[in-house]
């Protein structure tokens, strides 16, 4: 019995190594995509490692379960303790896991079990990658100090803004870019829309650097980061995410105010930015041979396909680039299959001659595959989180705060978009960070707090 309180009083119960390690890692996560930029410098083939996903995943685990025993140390996993814990705070998490395990259910009624669980092998992402989505997400959300939150978000502004300043000296230049893939203003990724998604990401990271850093510098980096990184959504031209973007500032500009009244210069500053940055990039593609259409011409767009589908016109299907013809067939498949859906990735199984094997929509895609009860539960997940961002806005700490608008520029970005193995686990990246800066403690349990503190 000696033997036993000797060994355990010399566990280190407090060393920060193993959590800095953990730290490395996540942070190398975050770095990935510029990984992949130098990767494809060195092969044009490789614009991204379709194993990314279940490597780092693996490696998040490994360290979190391995380094505490391997340097004798505390784990870093801690109980919980969900009796003093706000059930309203954790229903995000909750949502999620509800969402996790329908999917799973779902999987055994899909229209091709093999599709479901594994995808095509160019897109690799079936049920086992939303496991692996959920590792990301679990591991992210350990970390809940300040200034490793500060750090990834600083990490990957800096990171998108040197791609950024990479695809536009290569689009005046060599136009690497499109002989390697065909596609300017895109690499690592494939698809200027899914660059469009980390670039909604990184907005609004920049814009609560500005509105919410105490730290000068980073908010003067993060107002020119953000001005640079709206000009190259403008290049990159996908309107799902210019829309999106707006959309996500007017929701930080009443945050900031909520939380600030006197926030409202910043504000000020930070419109300016934005629409001057919109106003810069539309004058150099409306007077260009480029083909890209200007932030202007695409909200004209914007218009004329709102017209199209409620005027019931033969050409509706073509609206928002073909994709109001994708979102009635999900719509199709929900009345059709509402309860488990056709399955993940089923969508050409179920109709061949459909444009495009997803509905470039993930609510969408998620209740047409999944079934009604994933998509309602994603959605849930979603609201509790802004509902309870809401009732904490003034005690939520910045860099949190920060991380859940970077979630957001990706969730209203994901309305016209997919869920990508090299993208979707960035959003819960900062969903997770965003989210474990929340207080979950019991309203009594604060008021008791704050009553000792004031007897105190």
């Amino acid at each position: 019995m000696e033997f036993y309180k000797t060994t355990k009083s010399h566990v280190k119960q407090n060393s920060p190594f193993s959590r800095q390690v953990f730290f490395v890692c996540a942070a190398l996560v975050i770095i990935a995509p510029l990984i992949f930029l130098f990767a494809n410098a060195i092969s044009p083939n490789i614009y991204y490692h379709q194993l990314s996903i279940y490597i780092f995943s693996a490696l998040l685990l490994i360290v979190l379960f391995c380094a505490p025993l391997i340097l004798y140390e505390k784990p870093l996993i801690q109980n919980p303790n969900l009796k003093n814990k706000n059930v309203l705070t954790l229903l995000p998490f909750i949502f999620l896991i509800a969402f996790l395990v329908w999917a799973t259910i779902s999987t055994f009624f899909a229209l091709d079990i093999r599709l479901a669980l594994f995808d095509y092998g160019s897109r690799n992402e079936g049920l086992f990658a939303y496991y692996a989505y959920a590792v990301i997400f679990f591991c992210f959300s350990l970390i809940k100090d300040k200034q490793q939150k500060r750090i990834l978000i600083y990490l990957f502004v800096g990171e998108m803004c040197f791609i950024s300043l990479y695809w536009i000296i290569d689009f005046f230049t060599f136009h690497y870019g499109f002989l390697s893939l065909e596609w300017e203003f895109v690499t690592p990724w494939c698809n200027p829309n899914h660059s469009g998604y980390m670039l909604a990401i990184s907005i609004m990271l920049s814009a609560g650097m500005f509105l919410f850093d105490n730290h000068k510098i980073a908010q003067s980096l993060g107002l020119a980061g953000f001005c640079l990184l709206i000009i190259t959504l403008g290049f990159n031209n996908t309107f799902g995410c210019q829309l999106s973007t707006l959309v996500a500032m007017i929701c930080l500009s009443i945050a900031c105010l909520l939380r600030e009244k006197k926030n409202y210069l910043q504000l000020l500053i930070l419109w300016t930015g934005y629409i001057g940055s919109m106003a810069i990039i539309s004058a150099i593609l409306e007077h260009n041979q480029f083909g890209i259409s200007s932030y202007w011409q695409n909200f004209k767009g914007l218009f004329k396909d709102v017209f199209l589908i409620t005027s019931n016109n033969a050409n509706a299907n073509t609206a928002g680039t073909n994709r109001w013809g994708l979102w009635k067939e999900c719509f199709r498949n929900i009345r059709e299959h509402p309860i488990f859906g056709i399955g993940i990735n089923c969508q050409r199984i179920d109709n061949p001659l459909i444009e495009s094997g997803r509905p470039h929509n993930e609510l969408l895609q998620f209740t047409s595959t999944m079934g009604l009860p994933a998509g309602i539960f994603y959605l849930l997940a979603i609201i509790f989180t802004g509902i309870i961002s809401i009732k904490q806005i003034k005690k939520i700490d910045a860099y949190s705060l920060i991380c859940l608008f970077g979630a957001m520029g990706y969730f209203l970005s994901s309305f016209f978009g997919v869920s990508l193995t090299y993208t979707f686990p960035y959003f819960l990246i900062f969903l997770a960070l965003g989210l474990n800066g929340i207080d979950h403690k019991k309203p009594s349990q604060n008021n008791c707090l704050s009553n000792k503190n004031i007897i105190q």
